[in-house]
């Protein structure tokens, strides 16, 4: 069964709009940043504002689907050699053996190479145990995803066009492909900070194929105040609701202010023992 990533998009976006919650400020982590990148481009309507925490955004690098497009590839050989070159290291150390270990049936080894691919080895191997097995129940998700139609095309221009303001995270010991990827995003997108290194790193035990994360593994408080103040800069530099010519300056306040405490509940939540 194949699992792709723009159909998450289209949901998050329907949802969104069933509960009248668009537009809305998405925190997306791995896969969950990918489809959250997604629905900006797909739905522009639906966000109001991005934080990233490393999305996987490969087509960027060598073109969608599930093998490198020969143009798309030379052509960042050409521009971007150093960081093409260290997308096309992952592919061929994780991507691929994932690939041969699914098909030969071989989902537990699978699970592991990917992990280490992506966490690094010294965090793969302290995953606690119940996460170890909520993530060998989410394994499905993952094969379909590595051996289906691969990741969705997305193209720079599709980037270049997203206007909401947008946060990227990486972190200071992630896999160089992670931070590589984050800097492609961060040339391309018009307004957007990038938070220092040291969130994503503290709290990479929660990847795990884009699942829910176990509330027991670290979230430092850095992190959660690199993302307060990031939107308490937003709210003082200019408000994320463009005032209507028939509004008034006090409805744009009002506006900004209801946003700000909306997106400061949802980072309180991130606190230890509360879910993500």
């Amino acid at each position: 069964m194949d699992d792709q990533l723009v159909p998450h998009s289209d949901d998050l976006a329907a949802m969104l709009a069933a509960v009248g919650a668009a537009p809305a400020h998405l925190v997306g982590n791995s896969w969950g940043a990918f489809v959250c990148l997604l629905t900006a481009i797909r739905h522009p309507d639906a966000v109001r504002s991005l934080v990233l925490e490393e999305p996987p955004v490969i087509p960027l690098a060598i073109g969608s689907g599930n093998r490198p497009n020969p143009r798309i590839l030379l052509g960042n050989l050409l521009r971007h050699q150093r960081r093409t070159l260290t997308i096309l290291q992952f592919g061929a150390r994780t991507i691929a053996p994932v690939q041969k270990a699914f098909r030969r049936g071989d989902d537990e080894t699978a699970m592991w190479t990917f992990l280490r691919g992506v966490l690094g080895p010294d965090v793969a191997q302290r995953i606690p145990d119940p996460r170890q097995q909520q993530m060998r129940e989410n394994t499905s998700a993952l094969k379909a995803q590595m051996l289906g139609a691969g990741f969705p095309p997305v193209t720079p221009q599709q980037v270049r066009n997203i206007r909401v303001p947008t946060l990227l995270v990486t972190g200071e010991h992630s896999p160089t492909f992670l931070p590589a990827l984050t800097g492609w995003l961060a040339e391309l997108l018009p307004d957007r900070e990038q938070a220092p290194g040291g969130f994503a790193s503290d709290a990479r035990g929660e990847h795990g194929c884009g699942q829910r994360g176990d509330s027991r593994l670290p979230r430092p408080a850095s992190g959660r105040r690199r993302l307060t103040d990031c939107r308490q800069r937003r709210v003082r530099s200019k408000p994320l609701h463009p005032v209507p010519p028939h509004g008034s300056p006090g409805e744009a306040r009002a506006s900004t202010q209801l946003d700000k405490s909306r997106t400061d509940a949802a980072i309180r939540n991130l606190r230890p023992g509360n879910s993500p």
